[in-house]
């Protein structure tokens, strides 16, 4: 079965002409799709119509990846988190490096938390209420893509590993296990399976698999 796409709608972004869109979103709860760009700046279109909504400067750098929650905006570069209203009105903002660092990819994984994934070999939980980071976990690769299923967290590093957390004893890992021989590029959880893309090595070179 292939599905046959078409295009709907072509959208320019807010200061598209300096700057590539580097993170996209779409907020499913709201009908608004989010646009990040490398200069740290986030607009955001209304249904398929995609009418601009809002557009602000969030940061000074590429923005990695952004998150809508229920009653805001998650935004992350490298070394700066941001919480921001659905018009652009800062809530708070995390920037010490002590605390978050190399960030690199988000999960609203219940109502109020944020798991913050990094290449330092940290998972961080962010609570929005709290403004915070109230829990933290060491890991045993950088991370790059998480993904919530019905009951565990899914978690690809840098190395080409998947693991499967348990929200419920402090993100411990119940099972890893690593789906492709030349790397992890992305992952969705579908109902109770992992779908991963990755690399292998085939004929002396990097292939998609």
């Amino acid at each position: 079965f292939v599905m046959e796409l078409r295009e709907l709608r072509t959208v320019s972004c807010y200061r598209c002409d300096e700057f590539g869109v580097s993170s996209i979103a779409f907020d499913l709860r709201q009908s608004i799709l989010w646009a990040g760009t490398f200069g740290g700046h986030v607009s955001s279109y209304l249904d398929t119509e995609l009418d601009k909504y809002s557009a602000f400067q969030a940061h000074q750098r590429d923005i990695r990846q952004l998150l809508p929650t229920e009653k805001g905006l998650v935004s992350i570069t490298s070394k700066e988190l941001r919480y921001t209203m659905h018009t652009g009105l800062p809530v708070f903002c995390i920037n010490d490096e002590s605390v978050l660092s190399d960030m690199q990819c988000l999960l609203n994984y219940n109502k109020d938390s944020v798991l913050v994934g990094c290449h330092n070999r940290k998972l961080s939980t962010l609570d929005l209420n709290l403004m915070k980071v109230t829990s933290e976990v060491s890991t045993s690769a950088g991370t790059c893509l998480l993904k919530a299923s019905e009951n565990y967290v899914c978690s690809g590093d840098v190395s080409g590993e998947v693991h499967l957390h348990d929200p419920s004893s402090q993100m411990s890992v119940v099972h890893s296990y690593s789906p492709h021989s030349g790397g992890l590029v992305d992952m969705e959880v579908v109902g109770h399976c992992v779908v991963t893309c990755g690399l292998i090595q085939q004929y002396g070179q990097m292939c998609v698999e």
